[in-house]
């Protein structure tokens, strides 16, 4: 009988100690699987603030890129508005010291969507030689808008004369331009040749 006990009691001691053991193992995996989770968690949540930063770092250096280029836009638009190049003297390649001395504006002739850009000049002949002569239409006015303009044909104010040696010839050319053009640039451009070349302010009428 004691025998039968102690068998019983062996028994039950080693069912007891396997449950425990097998217990303690489990507890071991879940720990690990906890430990496991928790890292990837770590690892992802270190890998999206890594991105983001990169993604923020990126988006900084294009808002400064267009910062930049928009301020050198500006500063180009604004350089083109307000230069003005009136008593600008140029020595042209063909014998004449050219000066731009005044700019004016009147209304237009053909409609009133149009003004009169009034350009002043003095060309000196610098050569020994007597000029054939110098005119308005020698000069070419090109608006802000991409556009060129002769001197006006209609306009019997326009300058034209012959230059002897060593003489100065005054006179006005007489643009029609559209009345939206806020910047020209003037050409000396006899024949279509471009030899010189002034930046102006379209003025108030």
């Amino acid at each position: 009988m004691k025998k039968v006990i102690l068998i019983i009691s062996t028994l039950l001691l080693s069912v007891s100690l396997t449950a425990c053991s097998t217990s303690g193992d489990t507890s071991k995996e879940e720990k690990t699987k906890t430990n496991k989770s928790t890292k990837t968690v770590e690892t992802k949540k270190k890998v999206d603030k890594k991105t983001t930063t990169k993604n923020e770092a990126k988006n900084e250096e294009a808002n400064k890129t267009a910062a930049t280029k928009d301020e050198a836009k500006k500063s180009k638009t604004s350089e083109t508005a307000t230069k003005n190049e009136v008593n600008k003297k140029v020595e042209t390649a063909d014998g004449f010291d050219i000066e731009v001395t005044g700019v004016k504006t009147s209304f237009g002739q053909s409609t009133d969507k149009k003004n009169m850009l009034e350009v002043s000049f003095e060309i000196k002949n610098t050569s020994d030689k007597d000029s054939l002569g110098r005119s308005a239409f020698d000069f070419l006015v090109e608006g802000d808008n991409g556009k060129t303009y002769e001197a006006y044909s209609m306009e019997a104010r326009n300058f034209g004369d012959a230059i002897p040696a060593g003489k100065t010839l005054k006179g006005t050319g007489y643009y029609e331009i559209p009345a939206s053009v806020k910047a020209v640039t003037v050409y000396y451009a006899p024949q279509g040749k471009k030899m010189a070349q002034w930046q102006l302010t379209v003025p108030e009428k």
